[in-house]
């Protein structure tokens, strides 16, 4: 029998060359529209990541600055207290353009102007610690047996929030150590009695029995963190720390400042013309700039790890506000400024704009009003981070606290 050499029957035929193409076609496209869908879908999530760290890290400075401001003795202000802060010497060093808000008594938050400007980038403010209690004991004129009084002597400490340059941008022009973002600083110095309070405690002849006076006695408990209150050692504070400054708030910087010492047994404050009046330390030498069990500095936020997705690579925005006129004006190309945030900055200030020094404000704003006995702080934080595919996020957050400044 022969075999037929006719066409196969239809119902086993195979796809031709047209089809297979339309077929890969189709797939390519399914495939390009389901790599879109899920790339947008990662860039949505990652943003939604990016937001809620910037979120929480905005809250966190939100209530650290409650916390620090509800309990002010003094705020400090540019041009009046410029000295206080120029007497420092902080680690990191602040930024080229940091400035102090100047205090406008019967003004209200606002822009400033030509006229009036008022906001700065930088946060400056003696606050109030808990108290020293101590039941002294003293001998009344240096005679008979010590009796015991109780006293109550104010700390306070000073406090600091500004920007600063990230570590790993040195080296390169300002404009590339700006684009990355800023690190926002928290110093602190070492906590100082209050010196009137001090002054007012009963201080006897030079006679050897001035060792047990009160004021000396005081002094020696501020001064001793091993036993800070004699007759209850139990009852020490956490955390306790030597006082070895007291701190006259009506005085200029240079004249502040006092050293308590010890000299024969007797404890009082630094003297060293012998006249009986206390010396004022130089500057603000309370600041322990080598002595880091004494100070603290914390980065709340850390932008030296640029461009790596972790926290740390949160910074504070620089300025980048192209509807102001000072940045509009330089007609700064956008190849020159990749990373622009999509938050107004700065809202309040008004910008300086120099590729060969750092900006102002950048992303910190600082605005004081108010009478001394009820100001209000405003701080305006615009925190950015840069995603995988190098887009920018950017939150923004504004705190207004009522302080006193006495």
């Amino acid at each position: 029998m022969a075999l037929c050499d006719g066409p196969a029957p239809r119902g086993t035929r195979g796809f031709t060359l047209i089809e297979m193409m339309i077929v890969i076609v189709l797939l390519v496209i399914m495939s390009g529209l389901m790599y879109e869908t899920t790339l947008r879908t990662m860039e949505a999530t990652e943003y939604a990541q990016i937001f809620n760290i910037m979120a929480i890290k905005a809250q966190r400075l939100s209530n650290a600055l409650k916390e620090d401001l509800v309990t002010t003795k003094r705020l400090f202000e540019d041009g009046t207290d410029v000295g206080y802060f120029n007497a420092l010497s902080l680690t990191p060093p602040p930024i080229d353009t940091t400035k102090l808000p100047k205090i406008e008594e019967n003004d209200h938050f606002c822009a400033d102007s030509a006229a009036m400007t008022k906001t700065g980038n930088c946060l400056m403010f003696v606050k109030v610690e808990p108290a020293y209690s101590v039941e002294a004991a003293y001998k009344v004129d240096g005679l008979g047996d010590p009796v015991t009084r109780p006293v109550r002597v104010d700390l306070y400490r000073a406090v600091i929030y500004y920007l600063a340059r990230p570590t790993n941008y040195q080296g390169r022009s300002p404009l590339s150590q700006m684009a990355g973002g800023i690190n926002l600083i928290r110093w602190q110095s070492v906590r100082f009695a209050d010196k009137g309070q001090i002054d007012a405690l009963e201080i006897r002849d030079p006679t050897p029995a001035d060792a047990e006076s009160l004021q000396s006695n005081v002094i020696a408990s501020l001064s001793d963190p091993a036993d800070p209150d004699p007759a209850d050692p139990t009852d020490r504070p956490v955390g306790w720390a030597p006082i070895e400054y007291c701190w006259d708030p009506t005085k200029p910087v240079d004249e502040a400042f006092f050293k308590f010492v010890e000299v024969g047994g007797v404890h009082g404050m630094q003297d060293t013309t012998g006249d009986g009046v206390p010396d004022p330390v130089p500057g603000m030498s309370i600041e322990p700039a080598q002595d880091v069990n004494q100070w603290k500095d914390q980065e709340l936020f850390d932008a030296t790890a640029v461009l790596v997705d972790s926290d740390d690579s949160v910074g504070v925005s620089v300025s980048w506000n192209a509807r102001h006129p000072a940045l509009s004006a330089l007609n700064i190309l956008s190849t020159q400024l990749p990373r622009k945030s999509p938050v107004l900055v700065p809202k309040f200030a008004i910008p300086i704009v120099d590729t060969t020094t750092d900006w102002f404000p950048n992303g910190l704003e600082v605005q004081v009003i108010g009478q001394s006995g009820y100001r209000q702080t405003l701080v305006r934080l615009v925190l950015t981070k840069e995603t995988t595919r190098q887009r920018i996020v950017a939150h923004e957050s504004t705190t207004i606290v009522s302080t006193r400044d006495f």
